[in-house]
């Protein structure tokens, strides 16, 4: 799909958070690439979950495999923090510009790295990113997990991954998204486990 520039947050403050399971969180896989390289930002797999900022790392956690976990970075002014399952697992300081210079192709499930998608051996559910607003506090070493579905508070860019159309932006910007990959959708366990597998089983 695709996010012009405006739907980048600047410098301000901002909160990307997902449900995401994994069959292996080792081996170079995407997971959320929101231009990652080119001036935005997003979420992938090597050695571990990593975030990172305009083509650098900026935080990073182990991650266990074959286990639904709630994952959110969050930023409030000079703060950011990488939670999992609610509790805060790095922070650190930043204030980098998360401005693409364009309306810039994003994906999820997978990254367009060197010509080739790589894509996340596992589970994406709920994504929501959120600008303008840290929805859960940084400076905070915990957060409240969600239990029911996401919805689209104020600021919201992109919701996604959730039911009833797992591949439609249910935001007010209604992105039009892309299968690009032809993934199956399935759902279980209730609204909060509705979810896209990668790859296709």
């Amino acid at each position: 799909f695709s996010m012009p520039v405006s739907y980048f947050p600047g410098t301000g403050d901002f909160t990307l958070e997902f449900w995401l399971s994994t069959t292996d969180s080792s081996t170079l896989q995407g997971v959320v690439d929101l231009s990652f390289n080119s001036g935005g930002f997003g979420f992938y797999f090597q050695g571990g979950l990593r975030f990172r900022i305009n083509g650098g790392d900026i935080t990073s956690a182990t991650f266990s495999t074959n286990t639904l976990r709630h994952v959110a970075v969050v930023r409030s002014g000079t703060v950011l923090s990488l939670f999992l399952d609610g509790s805060r697992v790095d922070t650190v300081t930043n204030t980098t510009d998360i401005t693409p210079s364009s309306t810039k192709t994003c994906y999820v499930g997978c990254f367009n790295g060197a010509g080739t998608y790589q894509l996340t051996n596992g589970q994406i559910s709920n994504l929501r990113y959120v600008k303008g607003t840290a929805v859960y506090n940084p400076s905070s070493t915990t957060l409240t997990v969600p239990t029911t579905q996401l919805t689209a508070v104020s600021g919201t860019q992109l919701l996604t991954c959730q039911l009833p159309n797992l591949v439609t932006d249910y935001s007010t910007n209604s992105i039009s998204i892309t299968n690009v990959n032809g993934q199956t959708n399935l759902t279980s366990g209730g609204p909060i486990f509705s979810s896209i597998y990668w790859p296709q089983p």
